[in-house]
């Protein structure tokens, strides 16, 4: 394939979404999934559209081409797409002639159906966003592991498939909510905590009270001096609370550690994130209401407001019984106005049951919030005299087990002498006495000991500046480098990359020299003693345990030893922090600059300029390189931080200090353009190390994308065209706009920038900052003559006022419509500003459009008019805003007759049916479109179930005696759906039992519904009608939640509990498959249905529980009654083999409790991976103890059926008049069952398997 060819295929694609949208809007009843499916579609078209613009540019050979041709490989983006849609338009699209009767009231899906399709189509969408990116290395493994997945699942059975695509959506959710994970907190202060601390606090009668009592709803706060352990004891609680709690039902424990080393650790907003997924976990999949804020977000193209995500943790919360959170660290927080508001709001929740514990310093801002929150007695001080005990466990263990320190193991006089002189000077400071043991682990004589406890300082600061200056004269200044570092990263660091900051030479022109680089990164360590410390950093999703964490210190592992502790897969090296807050705190405070250790001290200004000089001398290092070698980021460990996080830091320095940064981007060799093939800020995903020159914008576009606003301004004075067309957003006011550097648009717009600019992803500068809520650029563009009303023709939002109304930002709607925006601007996916904001259920904006004269009737866009989405998606104080102002309750969509009362029916918003319905509704009316009838109010309803609103119908004078065409009547519908209520009040009414009624009852099969009917004079007909696998009523009353009533209405009705369906099942075959039909098996065997009967294929009953799992009751059941558990089926396959082959842990009561297990063992050990002679091995060891049944070749090359594509485990059978180039044809016993169909007149010939052990 060629980009043209792309192009096309993507071309198809479009047009294809296009007509299932269609489809779907003809489709008048369907569950949520429906709309869902819509919204899918609608969020990959604008990826599509750009995608294929780029596909018409494309050239063989370039970057794009090859992102590009990735997404048409066989199984790829491309194929899988339409693949998808082709299925939905098989079954979405017209039909002709009489079978199109009912068409449309009928949804044509299962719900896992929907489930798969939806997946397919939320995974091409992410492709597609990487393609899009041009992130064609991340797209090329995403596409293999794609591909390899649809090949593994072709022949995939199972009954997983509904949860499994469940589990997948609430992952995704939960990745979209990015809340931190507070586990490497939790696990880093529990890996401290000494044995048996902290149970001062977890005997006190306070604490003891707050947590056995749960469900009152109460808060307690822990504060005490820095480095008194609080973080330590949070660890305490939490590991208390959790065993305690944890497995306890309704009832979740939540917590979150703020961390100053950690900036995704700092923020308020975070914590919540954070809280709400720890708290969805608790689901099997995502709580509705955090599925609702999800799709409302387009399906995660978007991050919800703080005020959504707080309310969603809310209302998820008021589903349980008890919850703890315990937050650790309230001062570490960078937001603590925001933080002690959101406590706040927390305990005053009245609907909830929160236990709240926090641990802070006795901060004024703090004290003054908690205060109110907290009884006297929940306010506890952690102070020495609670804690001198759990330091003196500390220091005893220390002295003797720490390695230092063990010298003095022969000496315990000298011991305690440590002991007792340190627990004097403590005065509760758990970080103090562990300073002062590794101070006194350098000691090597007892005079030199004595001296330096005669010396102990008497603080924390001085601690932390006698460790400053003892530290050797040749590396302070690596010291000073350090920790400029790691007090002002964006993010913590990798041992690998603080150890290149030493390469770094720091004179007035910094330069990054390799020969510098200290031979062992672990000397950092060595250099800054315990003012850092080094913790293993775990890969993803692994679990880990202490003795591991201890087998990974630093001291164990050899220099290069799989890059420091990576030989462990769980582990993938390790993060270099600053041991305590206290040691920032300490380094930026005025303390320091009034003692010795003056020369570490630490400005924020000074050391946000040395980074940024740090990485941009890292990144000068790659100027002559023409292009880039593929182990850059191993050779060069600092590489990905640099090009990530410089221009952060440069944000802060550049007004100072600018002058390495205008060489940067001046630079006349390849640095600038190596800097956007390791990152790009335009596509912040991934690296591409072999970008093309031609796809990188100018120096000016990415100065304004990263807010340098000296740089910028600079690159302007050296004549750089300041209205040049290029990058992701089309121009540099573009760029700025989209990243809300208010300072820098002000600047562009003074240098002439033309403010009406089009290009990029949203078409020009106002609709982007609208899109993004940025009000002062919103108003900025406005003030300097943006065109209000301008239009992006190619995209979603057509109009700012549109973009910033999908978005909820009701501050830029007010601005927008004040200075002359058209409230009924029409175009683009979502039609008018009116219409998207009701669909969001944006009630404010809502208001506001209304009263600035939106047409409450106007239609357009997806989702057609306001009135109709907002009573689809259940908004009801919308729906009642709208009406109130005139909406026309009976409005039809232009392409459809469905109006609001059935979309509400449809959506499953019976509140909001019955409001419309009092509205004037019409209730009466039933239309036709192109596909066939569209259903009436009182048909829908009773299809829903939505009993209230069928009675308000029917109080309303409809007449229900009025025969309607098939199934499409009410009475029918209920009958089919099950709607036992619903049917008995139209029955009360006098609904007609004519023959539609009594068909649809018969698919409904729902026995208490045919006997409702039969009661009221239905004609029941022949009751030994099979269905095209030839199953009666009574089969279907085998299985699922049926009663052993429904039995007894059949033999009340005469019917034939005996007959078999077309694989000679009978009734127990059925029910001994299912879960829940344990009672019923009882009732069967009772009435003297045979264990043993063996169907079509020789399965008995027992084969049939074993193959689905049945549990152990329904299992001992059928063996009590005779059932045998030797009887093999067709193959010689006994109930046991049935079981091992679908990999269901049966129980077997009676006969085989030995066999299953070896089986299981020996099957495990074929299917290892392993050698054949070591498997075959193993099968001999179990040679005699296990029976023939299942076999599995061991020395030949295993055969495929040729029927199912799945390998022949057992006897085959070969066709022996087909002749496949000198191949053979072969069915497995499954398959050959159909041969007569696929073979007509062909001889079968069945050939034991080879040479092979029993499994």
């Amino acid at each position: 394939m060629d980009p043209l060819s792309i192009s096309a295929s993507i071309v198809a694609l479009l047009q294809l979404s296009g007509t299932v949208i269609g489809y779907l809007s003809d489709v008048t009843v369907g569950p949520k999934e429906k709309q869902k499916i819509r919204l899918e579609l609608c969020s990959v078209l604008p990826m599509l559209s750009i995608l294929q613009d780029q596909a018409e540019q494309a050239k063989n050979g370039d970057p794009w081409s090859s992102t590009l041709l990735s997404l048409g490989v066989p199984n790829g983006p491309i194929q899988q797409f339409r693949t998808a849609l082709e299925e939905l338009e098989l079954k979405l699209a017209p039909v002709r002639g009489l079978k199109k009767i009912g068409k449309t009231f009928t949804w044509p899906f299962e719900k896992n159906e929907i489930q798969r399709i939806l997946s397919i189509i939320e995974r091409q969408k992410i492709l597609f966003t990487l393609a899009r990116q041009n992130d064609h290395i991340a797209l090329a493994k995403a596409i293999k592991g794609d591909v390899e997945a649809v090949h593994n699942k072709i022949n995939e059975i199972g009954d997983g498939v509904a949860k499994l695509n469940s589990s997948e959506k609430h992952h995704k959710i939960r990745q979209w909510l990015s809340g931190p994970d507070p586990s490497s907190n939790y696990n880093r202060a529990l890996r401290k905590r000494h044995g048996g601390t902290g149970s001062w606090l977890i005997d006190n009668n306070v604490f003891r009270d707050w947590n056995q009592d749960p469900g009152r709803g109460s808060v307690i706060w822990l504060y005490g001096i820095p480095g008194c352990g609080k973080t330590i004891l949070c660890s305490t609680i939490l590991e208390h609370i959790l065993q305690k709690y944890a497995p306890a039902p309704n009832t979740a424990v939540l917590y979150f550690f703020f961390d100053f080393n950690d900036i995704d650790k700092r923020q308020h907003e975070r914590m919540i994130r954070s809280l709400l997924s720890q708290l969805s976990m608790h689901f099997d999949s995502a709580p509705p209401v955090l599925e609702s804020l999800y799709s409302s977000c387009m399906n995660g193209g978007r991050q919800p407001n703080f005020e959504a995500l707080l309310e969603t943790f809310h209302q998820i919360a008021t589903t349980f019984q008890n919850i703890f959170i315990i937050l650790d660290a309230l001062d570490e927080c960078e937001e603590k106005p925001e933080l002690l508001s959101d406590i706040e709001k927390l305990v005053e929740w009245e609907d909830t049951s929160l236990q709240i514990l926090a641990t802070s310093r006795r901060e004024k801002e703090i004290e003054d919030s908690i205060f109110p929150l907290t009884k006297d007695e929940h306010r506890i001080c952690i102070q020495s005299a609670l804690v001198n005990a759990d330091i003196r466990a500390y220091v005893h263990d220390q002295i003797q087990t720490n390695r230092k320190l063990q010298r003095w193991q022969k000496e315990p006089k000298v011991q305690l002498e440590i002991e007792d002189t340190l627990m004097k000077k403590a005065n509760g400071m758990f970080r103090w006495a562990a300073c002062q043991l590794d101070s006194l682990g350098s000691c090597l004589t007892l005079p030199k000991l004595r001296k330096a406890l005669s010396t102990l300082p008497r603080t924390l600061n001085d601690t932390y500046a006698r460790i400053l200056c003892n530290i050797d004269e040749e590396n302070q200044q690596y010291a000073l480098h350090i920790l400029q570092w790691l007090a002002f990263s964006v993010r913590p660091l990798h041992l690998e990359e603080i150890s290149e900051v030493v390469a770094i030479d720091v004179n007035d022109t910094p330069q990054f020299d390799p020969d510098r680089r200290l031979p062992d990164p672990r000397d950092v360590v060595e250099i800054c003693s315990t003012l850092i410390t080094v913790t293993p950093r775990l890969s993803d999703n692994a679990e880990f345990d202490d003795a591991e964490f201890d087998d990974l210190e630093l001291s164990n592992l050899e220099v290069g030893d799989s890059e420091l502790g990576k030989s462990n897969p769980k582990f993938s090296g390790f993060f270099v922090i600053l041991a305590h807050f206290s040691v920032k705190e300490y380094l930026t405070s005025d303390i320091i600059r009034q003692g010795q250790a003056v020369g570490y001290s630490l400005q924020k200004i000074d050391c946000q300029i040395s980074l940024a000089k740090d990485c941009l001398a890292y990144l000068l290092h790659f100027d002559e390189m023409g292009s880039l070698p593929t182990e850059v980021f191993a050779k060069y460990p600092l590489a990905r931080y640099a090009a990530e996080n410089w221009t952060s830091h440069a944000r802060v320095a550049e007004k100072k200090d600018n002058k390495l940064c205008q060489d940067f981007f001046l630079t006349k060799g390849k640095a600038f353009l190596n800097w956007i093939r390791l990152y790009s800020p335009d596509y912040p995903a991934g690296s591409n190390l072999s970008r093309s020159p031609a796809g990188i914008a100018s120096p000016l576009y990415y100065a304004s994308l990263t807010g340098l606003l000296e740089s910028a301004t600079m690159l302007i004075d050296k004549g750089v065209d300041i209205n040049a067309q290029g990058g992701t957003h089309g121009s540099v006011l573009l760029a700025a706009s989209s990243r809300g550097y208010d300072e820098v648009v002000q600047m562009l717009l003074e240098n002439g920038a033309d403010v009406n600019a089009q290009g990029g992803l949203y078409g020009n500068a106002l609709i982007e900052a609208s899109s993004m809520g940025y009000d002062k650029i919103v108003q900025m563009l406005l003030e300097n003559g943006a065109d209000v009303n301008a239009q992006d023709e190619g995209g979603n939002y057509k109009s700012a006022l549109i973009a910033a109304s999908s978005r909820g930002y009701d501050e830029v709607v007010q601005m927008l419509l004040e200075n002359g925006a058209d409230v009924n601007a029409q175009g683009g996916l979502y039609g008018n500003a009116l219409i998207i904001a009701s669909s969001l259920g944006y009630n404010k904006i809502v208001q506001m459009l209304l009263e600035n004269g939106a047409n409450v009737d106007a239609q357009d866009g997806l989702y057609g008019n306001a009135l109709i989405i907002a009573s689809s998606m259940g908004y009801d104080e919308i729906v009642q805003m709208l009406l109130e102002n005139g909406a026309d309750v009976n409005a039809q969509l232009n392409s459809s007759p469905e109006n609001a009362l059935l979309a509400a029916i449809e959506g499953d918003n019976e509140d909001i049916a019955r409001l419309l319905i009092e509205n004037g509704a019409d209730i009466t009316g039933r239309a036709r479109n192109g596909n066939g009838t569209v259903p009436s109010p009182l048909e829908a309803a009773s299809y829903r179930g939505f009993q209230r609103v069928v009675e308000l119908i029917l109080d309303k004078g409809v007449n229900v005696e009025v025969q309607g065409e098939d199934y499409s009547r009410a009475l029918a519908e209920a009958a089919r759906e099950g709607q036992q209520e619903i049917c008995q009040i139209l029955l009360g009414k006098r609904a007609v039992i004519n023959a539609q009624v009594m068909t649809a009852a018969r698919n409904g099969r729902s026995i208490e519904i045919l006997q409702i009917l039969l009661d009221h004079g239905g004609d029941l007909g022949d009751l030994s009608l099979q269905d095209a696998q030839g199953r009666a009523l009574c089969h279907d009353a085998s299985v699922g939640h049926s009663t052993i009533k429904s039995f007894e209405i059949l033999l009340k009705l005469g019917s034939d509990l005996r007959v078999t369906d077309k694989q000679g099942r009978t009734c127990l075959h059925h029910a001994a498959s299912s879960e829940y039909s344990k009672n019923i098996v009882i009732w069967l065997l009772k009435e003297g249905f045979d264990p043993n009967l063996p169907d079509r294929d020789g399965w008995t009953p027992l084969h049939w529980a074993a193959k689905c799992g049945g549990d152990a009751e329904t299992i001992e059941i059928l063996e009590d009654a005779g059932a045998k558990f030797s009887v093999e089926k067709i193959m010689g396959w006994t109930p046991d083999d049935v079981a091992v082959f679908h990999n269901h842990e049966v129980t077997w009561s009676k006969s085989n409790t030995a066999i299953g297990c070896d089986i299981k063992r020996l099957k495990r050990a074929l299917e290892d991976g392993r050698s054949t002679a070591s498997r075959e091995a193993d099968a001999r060891g179990l040679e005699g103890q296990v029976f023939p049944g299942i076999f599995h070749r061991l020395d030949d090359t295993c055969i495929i059926c040729d029927g199912c594509d799945l390998e022949i485990c057992g006897p085959r059978h070969n066709c022996t008049d087909c002749d496949i180039s000198s191949d053979s044809f072969d069915y497995c016993f499954k398959c050959i069952n159909s041969s007569n169909d696929t073979h007509p007149g062909h001889t079968f010939t069945e050939i034991p398997g080879p040479k092979s052990m029993a499994i």
